[in-house]
Parts: structure tokens; C-alpha cells; sequence
């Protein structure tokens, strides 16, 4: 699972202060659900995080919950010190080396997260066979969607989350 600050840079161009002190909050929000769903935070760069699951339905509920807590934070807080997370989750192998992971799984992983609405969560074909049935979520096939660097980009799904904020359709939308 990536995920991402839709607008970190530009916030914190605006205001530092008020941007460092959002992303502790959803720092800790995530932290706080990745031990219910058992998830592993590998690395964290700003205000991203990546993260290991040895369960992909966990990994969706789990960014399910960090939605709607964000969700409940946003809507008490005015517009600009909202923080409107990103997530993306991938099923695939990777290579663990030392502190590092590798491997074409982590990389569509990061870019299926670019391709997130604000306060959602979009998936790939992979994580959609596996969970189907097994969460209680609406999905919406996206379908194949160029992702940079990626040879043979996978189907996409978008998980359905109240109060996403969906975005155009997305450049490079594969027919």
C-alpha cells in the first residue's frame, strides 16, 4: 500500500506550521490502523507512507478505515488544513534486501496510488480477484490505465469511498 497527501508541496508552500502539524495527525491516524490491520510500515518520506500487508483484504480495510477517519477530521477542520490522502494497493511479489523492497510490484503499487481520487483508494485487478466478496465495499472498474514505467499495466478498480472527491478522468486512460 502507497500512500500520498493530494497537495503536500503547495501546502506546505503556504504554510509550513499548519501543514507539519496536519501531517503528524494523519501520521498518526494511519499508524493507528495499520496495527488493527496488521500492517508493516516499511518506509515513510514526508507525507508518504508505504506499507506491507501478509493480507491484501487488510490492506483494503485498512485504508478504508484511514479514509474515514481522515473523512471525520476533514469535515471538522476548515478547507485549508484538510488533508485529502491518496491510497493506492497492489498485489505482487517484491524483493526484500536489507531495509530495502524491490521489484515491479512495489512500482505499480506507487503509481496505482497517482491514480487515486483525494480521499480514495484505487486498486489493481490483482487485489480486486482477491478480495471480491470478501469486503463489504463498492468497487468500480476503472480499466486499463497507462502507469509510467509500467510495461503491461494491470485493470483498476476504484473502491468506492463516501466523501472521495473524484477527479476527471485521469490522462493516459488506456481504451
Amino acid at each position: 500500500m502507497f500512500s500520498d497527501i493530494k497537495g503536500y508541496s503547495a501546502m506546505m508552500g503556504v504554510d509550513e506550521r499548519r501543514t507539519v502539524r496536519a501531517v503528524l495527525e494523519h501520521r498518526e491516524i494511519v499508524r493507528e490502523c495499520l496495527v488493527t490491520h496488521e500492517g508493516t510500515e516499511h518506509e515513510t518520506i514526508g507525507d508518504a507512507f508505504v506499507v506491507l500487508f501478509d493480507s491484501v483484504v487488510n490492506a483494503v480495510r485498512c485504508g478504508a478505515e484511514i479514509q474515514a477517519k481522515l473523512k471525520v477530521r476533514n469535515d471538522a477542520l476548515p478547507k485549508e488544513e484538510q488533508v485529502w490522502l491518496r491510497i493506492g494497493i497492489h498485489l505482487g511479489d517484491i524483493i526484500v534486501q536489507g531495509d530495502g523492497i524491490y521489484g515491479d510490484g512495489v512500482n505499480v503499487a506507487a503509481r496505482v496510488q497517482d491514480k487515486a481520487d483525494p480521499g480514495g483508494i484505487s486498486i489493481t485487478e490483482q487485489v480486486f480477484l482477491q478480495i471480491d466478496g470478501k469486503i463489504d465495499l463498492p468497487m468500480e472498474l476503472v480499466g486499463k490505465v497507462a502507469l509510467k514505467n509500467i510495461r503491461n499495466p494491470p485493470s483498476l478498480y476504484r473502491v468506492k469511498i463516501d466523501g472521495a472527491k473524484p477527479q476527471p478522468k485521469h490522462r493516459g486512460w488506456v481504451a
